[in-house]
Parts: C-alpha cells; structure tokens; sequence
C-alpha cells in the first residue's frame, strides 16, 4: 500500500498549514497567558472564518454538489492535523463548525427546505451548527434537559444564524436505526443557553 501523499495533498496540507501560521497564531500570541476564546472580537474571527473558506479548506468531504470541496478522509485529517495546532480553531464555535460538516444523514434524509435553508448554508459558512444527543421521552417528540460542552451561539453574535441538530431515539427497539434527527433553530422558544 501506497502511503507517499500527492502533490494536490501535499498542496493542501501547506494551506492548511499557511493558514494557522498567518491567522491564527498570531492572534493567539496577543493573549500569552492564556485566552478565552469567546472573550475574542467577533470581526477578527469572521475574517479568520473568510479565510478559511477562501483557501478552501471547509467542508471538505462534503460533496461539491452541496458546496463543499468533495474531498476524503486524507485530506480531511491532513487539514484538521495543522488546524490542531491553533487551540482558536477548535475552540471556537464559528470557526470550529467550518471544518465540521453536516453529518452524511442529512443529504440522504433531510428534505430539500432543510437542505436548503440549513445545510448548504452552513457548508459555504453562513450559517453555524452544532450537534445534541438525548433521548426520547413519553409518547410524543418534546426535547428537554440539559446539553453540556455545546459552544457558545449567543456570545458570538449568531443567534440568528445558529442551529443544532439533535439526534433522539424515537424508536427504542429498532437500535441505531430508531434514531431520528431534529433541526432546532438557536431561538425556538424554550431553548436557552447558559454558562
């Protein structure tokens, strides 16, 4: 087996690379004691997050057809391999769900109003997306409790932009094949967020 990589990898890793070099650690220097990732200023992250896009390294196994770069698990992990060494990328929530992609599910599954209002959104960076599990509960789909280690949307400015997908069991008996997905909107009454 062949593990030389090839040139467009190569050229992708050096991105990828470049990127963290000239963007984020730099920022990351200002705080040498240490930062809090949400106390950053929200137009420095939109312009790490267009520079993202721009070098082309989002959504990068999703299909083209959808937005994204079309790409394999190589790349994937070459790209999230230089952005491991900026803590900024993985500790923000609006730069970490550029490289974090809707889940395979949502292309097969989701109808063509979320497809298009939600996750082709998200591919090309306009909208942020974060994931929840929990569990069905009675007879009906009401989603309660409590969500832990979920980034930030309203510090960030993106309430407006923000959802989760919450992944429940809505069918104990069929396995993983019983777990349903839901789209919730950052804002949809009763979801609120605390630290």
């Amino acid at each position: 087996m062949d593990f030389v990589l090839s040139e467009a990898q190569k050229e992708l890793q050096r991105r990828a690379a470049e990127l963290v070099e000239r963007e984020c650690l730099p920022l990351e220097a200002e705080f040498p004691d240490g930062f809090d990732p949400l106390s950053l200023p929200v137009d420095r992250i939109n312009s790490i997050k267009e520079e993202v896009i721009k070098a082309g390294l989002n959504s990068l196994s999703t299909h083209k057809k959808y937005g994204g770069q079309g790409l394999g698990i190589v790349e994937k992990c070459l790209v999230r391999e230089q952005f491991s060494k900026a803590e900024l990328v993985f500790m923000h929530p609006n730069l970490f769900s550029v490289g974090m992609e809707p889940p395979e599910n949502v292309w097969t599954d989701g109808t063509e109003y979320e497809q298009q209002k939600f996750f082709i959104p998200a591919v090309k960076g306009g909208r942020t997306f974060n994931f929840c599990f929990w569990s069905r509960k009675g007879d009906t789909y009401v989603i309660n409790g409590v969500k832990r280690w979920t980034e930030s949307f309203e510090s960030h400015g993106l309430n407006d932009s923000g959802f989760v997908i919450v992944y429940a069991k809505t069918n104990p008996g069929a396995g993983y094949h019983g777990i349903s997905s839901f789209i919730v909107e950052y804002g949809t009454p009763g979801m609120k967020e605390s630290r």
